[in-house]
């Protein structure tokens, strides 16, 4: 749980600090501090398969793989072709290139909350290291 907690709270600090970054020399910092979030995935996905039968197991791989691919589709045009390309046009009410970084920020913010509602409702596993 700490974990999940820690990487999604690295994911929403990182994406915030992508949209407000003013220089490049920031960037490469940023990844580095984000790459941290790195560990919620696998452990977010060992956790939920753990709490499944052996026989869901690849239910449950392929509910994430199609989540996945999803993201992947929709993702871009989100956030690229709508969020940036709109902030960064004539149209836009103030230049902000880094709103499709804020939506990220706040969309992972909003899962920490609903995370750390949903851990207090289920109650730890006496075994559970994550």
């Amino acid at each position: 749980r700490r974990t999940i907690t820690m990487g999604l709270t690295v994911s929403t600090v990182a994406f915030l600090a992508y949209g407000l970054a003013s220089q490049g020399w920031m960037i490469p910092v940023v990844v580095v501090f984000g790459a941290l979030a790195g560990v919620a995935i696998p452990t977010i996905q060992g956790l939920v398969a753990g709490a499944v039968l052996p026989s869901e197991q690849g239910k449950i791989h392929a509910a994430f793989t199609s989540l996945t691919s999803l993201t992947a589709i929709f993702s871009p045009l989100i956030f690229t072709a709508g969020l940036f390309s709109f902030f960064t046009s004539d149209a836009a009410p103030i230049m902000l290139p880094g709103a499709p970084f804020f939506l990220g920020s706040a969309l992972f913010g909003i899962s920490l909350v609903v995370l750390a509602r949903l851990f207090r409702r289920i109650p730890a596993s006496p075994t559970a290291k994550a």
